[in-house]
Order: structure tokens, then sequence, then C-alpha cells
């Protein structure tokens, strides 16, 4: 009777998990993690790690912000930016290592080169890079120079007069350097100095990059208003989507090969084509980044009346809310 009974349960068991629906895992990781969200005090650059304010060192600088978070082999390295009281109007490129300020603007420009702006950051072990653009001085005709630094040290992807564009993302995959860039209004990619249209995709803006098993994706919007996923290293396509109207952004994978994208609405996160998470109509209004990890959700929203509050969520449940002073502008997450 009592082997009839234990097999019973275990059948039992088995049924509840087999016959459960793909949603959200409401119980977090026992597996130890830390969270970093980059934003602003107080407009001033800082960031959280585990809740506790960091305030990063914005010299003289105003309304400083850090827009990027990457911790890499223990350091912790933010890519953000803010002006000086004497020119308002021109918004500087920063960048902090463990605290310590660069100001990317003045320190990657020359006599014969001006940054034009920077425009994303990536770090692989201790390597650390940017893409941006510079503009040759002194020229009778303008002359642009798309570039990216590794640690530092420039290399020029192409050289323009006609630039009509900028980088948007940078992403670095078996040393091959990949830069999202807008060129004459159509939207590509450079992997290291040959330029890419974006097939069938005559104006489709998008973040980024997603890297799973050694391949590089994209996701963008054809002509006819499908959204595709673009897996470059293979030139395949994978059309997504509810239907055929349906517009996605911020295509992410997770340790177990499934896929994640956002809805045109920010308000919804679907796993592998199946609608996965929404925000809280009640206390959310957008969500504009997250991360998967350990089978956890971590997101990143604008939350309260009309998106005036940030939060930070962590399977629907709030762990870090911004005052009115705050604000919260990416998240990433660190295994301990």
């Amino acid at each position: 009777m009592k082997k009839i009974l234990i097999a019973l349960l275990v059948l039992a068991s088995f049924l509840q998990i087999s016959c459960s629906p793909d949603t959200v895992n409401n119980t977090p990781t026992a597996n130890p993690v830390d969270v970093y969200v980059a934003g602003s005090k107080n407009g001033q650059a800082c960031y959280w790690k585990n809740n506790q304010l960091v305030t990063l060192d914005s010299g003289t600088l105003l309304e400083t912000t850090a827009n990027k978070i990457i911790v890499s082999n223990g350091n912790v390295y933010v890519f953000g930016s803010g002006f000086y009281s004497s020119q308002p109007s021109v918004y500087q490129n920063l960048f902090w290592k463990n605290g310590v300020l660069t100001n990317l603007t003045l320190s990657y420009s020359t006599n014969n080169q001006e940054v034009k702006g920077i425009g994303d950051m990536d770090v692989v072990g201790d390597d650390v890079y940017f893409c941006g653009i510079t503009k040759i001085q002194n020229l009778t005709v303008e002359q642009y120079e798309i570039a990216y630094w590794k640690n530092g040290v420039k290399t020029i992807i192409s050289s323009t007069s006609n630039l009509n564009g900028s980088t948007t993302n940078i992403k670095v995959l078996n040393n091959d350097v990949y830069v999202r860039m807008i060129r004459d209004g159509l939207y590509g990619y450079y992997k290291n100095s040959i330029y890419n249209e974006t097939p069938n995709a005559p104006n489709s803006p998008r973040k980024g990059f997603a890297v799973n098993n050694n391949e590089i994706y994209t996701i963008y919007q054809t002509g006819n208003m499908q959204s595709t996923i673009y897996n470059i290293t293979n030139n395949t396509f994978t059309p997504i989507g509810v239907n055929s109207n349906a517009f996605y952004t911020d295509l992410y994978f997770d340790d177990n090969n499934n896929v994640y994208y956002i809805d045109m609405s920010l308000q919804g996160i679907y796993k592998n084509g199946i609608f996965y998470y929404g925000v809280n109509a009640l206390i959310g209004h957008a969500i504009y980044d997250f991360k998967i990890h350990n089978n956890n959700l971590y997101t990143l929203e604008l939350g309260g009346n009309f998106g005036t509050i940030n939060i930070v969520v962590l399977n629907e449940v709030n762990i870090l809310e911004a005052d009115s002073t705050e604000h919260f502008n990416s998240l990433y997450i660190v295994q301990n």
C-alpha cells in the first residue's frame, strides 16, 4: 500500500509539472546574483548594486547619467553622458571604470579629429570597445570617419563625406567587431570594415545585437512590416510575431537557447513567440530593459502615472523603486 501511494504522488507531481503553462517563475533562485542598475540621482551619474547606491564622480560636468553598465572580471564599466555649463547643448560622452572618470569626447578627439558622438560600449574580458564617429577638422568639405576604439586605440571602419546617420550599437564576437549604423537613412551594420545593409529592411530601427551559441543575431522589420530575427552568422531569417503587422525589439537569448523580445507597446515580453510577461497595468507603463538569469525575469519598467516612476521587477515583484530624484536606464546581472 505504501509503495502504491508513493507511485501516485510521483505521477501527480509529473502531471502537474508537464501540464503547467509557460509562465514567469515566481520563486527566485537560491543561486546568489548581483543586480546592477545604471542611472542617475539628483542629476549625477550613479548605479545601484543590490539596491545600494554608488555615486560616480562627475567632475565639473552637469546633468550626468549612466546609460549602460557592464561587469567583467570583477571590474565595473559604465558608459554615460553629461555636459559642461559653458556648453549646455554639447553632450560629452563619458566612461567610468571602477568609478574613475574618462571624458571620451575629449580623450578621443585630436587636433585633426573631433568626436561627434560615441554610440555604444562593449566589454570582452578586460578589453573595452566603443563605436562612434569623428569629423576631420580644417577641410573645405565635410569628412567623417566611422570608427571603433579598443582600449583607446582607434580603428577606422569607413570614411564618408555624406554621413546622414550615426552608429547605434557595437558587439564583439570571436574578435570580429559588429557595429550597427544608420547610413543615408537606411539601417545596416559593419562587420569589421565591411558594410552590410540589413536585408529587406528599408527603414528599421532596432536595438543592437544578440549572441547565442557563438552566433550573432539582430531583429528588424521588413518592408511588409513583418518582424524578423536575422542570424547574421548563417544568413538565415526567422519571421516572428502574432500577426504580420507585429513590431518587436530588444532581442535576447537565455542560457537554454530560448529567445525573447518586446512588443511594440513596450508592455509585453514574448518567449519563443508566445506571450510571456506583461506589465501590471495598475503600476506599470513600459518595459525598456530586461534580463533572464537562472530562469528568473528581471525587468526595468516605467511605472506610476504616465511612467513617472522607475521600478526594477523580479518575477513580478518590485525590488527597487526610484524616487522623484532618481532615474534608471539599464540592467546587468552577475552570477556570484
